[in-house]
C-alpha cells in the first residue's frame, strides 16, 4: 500500500505525469505494433486475431515502464538510482515477448544460430518480464 502513496505522490507532478504518459503511449504502441496485433502502414487490426494474456502482458509491461519511467525523472533530482531489474524486465519485454523480428536479431546481436525457440515461450517470458519491471518499481521506489 506504500507503494502507491509513493506513485501517487510521484504523479502529482507534472513532468513525471507527463513522462508515464509519454513512456506508457510509445512503448504500448510499439508492443502493439512488434506483437503484430496491429498491421504496420494500415494500422488495422490484425486478422488471425490477438491473444489476451499477450495484450494484458504488454499493457502491464508499457504502464510498468511508464511508472519507472516517472519514479526515474522523480527521484533523479533526489538520488540517481534505479533499479537494474525494472531496465531488464522491460528490455526482455520488448525483444522476446511477441515480436516476430525480435529474435533473429538478438540471435545476430549474441553470436547465436537460432532464438526461434523463444516463440514457444513468448508469453511465459513476457510475464518474466512483467515481473521484473514491476519489481524494479518497487525496488526503485524503496528510495522515495
Amino acid at each position: 500500500m506504500k507503494d502507491f502513496a509513493k506513485l501517487r505522490r510521484i504523479l502529482s507532478h507534472k513532468a513525471p505525469a507527463a513522462a508515464f504518459a509519454v513512456v506508457t503511449i510509445v512503448l504500448a504502441a510499439a508492443y502493439a505494433v512488434l506483437g503484430n496485433f496491429f498491421i504496420l502502414g494500415t494500422m488495422e487490426s490484425n486478422p488471425l486475431g490477438i491473444e489476451p494474456v499477450a495484450a494484458v502482458l504488454m499493457v502491464l509491461a508499457a504502464a510498468g515502464s511508464g511508472l519507472l519511467a516517472a519514479a526515474w525523472l522523480y527521484l533523479k533530482r533526489v538520488s540517481p538510482k534505479t533499479c537494474a531489474a525494472g531496465v531488464a524486465g522491460g528490455s526482455v519485454g520488448l525483444l522476446a515477448s511477441a515480436c516476430p523480428y525480435c529474435p533473429p536479431v538478438l540471435a545476430w546481436l549474441v553470436g547465436a544460430q537460432s532464438l526461434y525457440f523463444l516463440s514457444a515461450y513468448g508469453t511465459v517470458l513476457a510475464a518474466a518480464s512483467v515481473a521484473l519491471v514491476y519489481w524494479g518499481l518497487h525496488k526503485t521506489l524503496e528510495a522515495v
